[in-house]
């Protein structure tokens, strides 16, 4: 045809047809593309090394058996991140109990200092540690509790006191495990400080270029994207990893969830085996009769 015309806008024209065909759409769907998200606000605050700390488990490893007959025993590692600066520590967990758990909590503490803040999944060990500590914390700070700990501590002649010693901690990050954060020095010239203070600046200025020049790369976006629009009652094809493109199931969305910028991320939708929740990128919108009738005034 082109020998003797040329269409105009041909090609969009093309694409208007295959989409108003179901079938065409259903071997190649196209996905929702929606904005990246924002990064959460502990991944942004300057804060000590593995002050906010995320954990899981890798594994298992089979360690040398103490003889040949006996069977190789397992073993894991506890994955420890930080979060503001993405250093990684690794401790080695005999098994997947709460108490091998806590241990190697207490070994990670002693290296980093207690942290603030700990991420995980919903595993059944963190979750018990978590209770463990939680109760801990509890016990700790009953005042009956506190009593009888002074009491015992007074009869063996023990003083239980907040000495502001020079720790190791002192050495390898700088500043005590439970030092309070210290006042804006940056903008402060250098012959108005002591030498503490001249310390304290250099690390401020340490975190004022994490901010300027390491944070901005964590999450680079090459053009913006606007939402797609997802609305209850769209008709969709949920993606699967094992099947090919025509047999993915059809669905319907029943309700949207949108996240802290208003974004919808998540869909809750119905087929004909149950009500699932999917991630929107797990999704594609068969094309309605509204986005068929505006492709084509758009193309010609």
């Amino acid at each position: 045809m082109r020998q003797e015309f040329w269409p105009i806008h041909g090609k969009r024209v093309v694409d208007c047809v295959l989409r108003k065909c179901y079938r065409c759409f259903r071997i190649n769907p196209a996905p929702v593309q929606q904005p990246t998200g924002q990064l959460p606000g502990t991944r942004v605050r300057p804060s000590r090394p593995f002050s906010i700390t995320g954990v899981d488990y890798c594994g298992p490893f089979y360690l040398k058996p103490p003889h040949r007959r006996a069977a190789a025993p397992k073993s894991y590692i506890s994955v420890f991140i930080c979060f503001s600066t993405k250093a990684i520590h690794l401790e080695i967990v005999s098994d997947l109990s709460t108490t091998g758990f806590i241990s190697a909590l207490r070994r990670f503490s002693g290296h980093h200092g207690i942290p603030t803040e700990i991420h995980s999944d919903n595993a059944k060990n963190f979750a018990g540690a978590k209770n463990e500590l939680h109760d801990l914390y509890h016990t700790l700070n009953d005042k009956s509790s506190q009593e009888r700990i002074g009491n015992e501590l007074s009869l063996q002649g023990i003083t239980w006191k907040y000495l502001n010693a020079l720790t190791p901690a002192h050495f390898l990050i700088g500043t005590p495990m439970n030092a309070i954060p210290e006042r804006n020095l940056i903008t402060t010239p250098a012959n108005r400080l002591d030498h503490h203070q001249q310390q304290q600046q250099m690390f401020q200025k340490y975190w004022d270029r994490w901010s300027r020049d390491y944070l901005t790369e964590l999450q680079t976006c090459s053009k913006y994207k606007q939402p797609s629009p997802i609305r209850i009652g769209t008709l969709v094809v949920l993606r699967e990893d094992n099947m090919p493109p025509l047999c993915w199931p059809l669905a319907r969305i029943t309700d949207v969830h949108p996240s802290a910028e208003g974004v919808v991320r998540v869909v809750t939708v119905k087929t004909a085996s149950g009500v699932y929740k999917r991630p929107v990128c797990r999704i594609c919108p068969l094309p309605s009769e509204t986005v068929i009738e505006e492709g084509s005034s758009n193309s010609l």
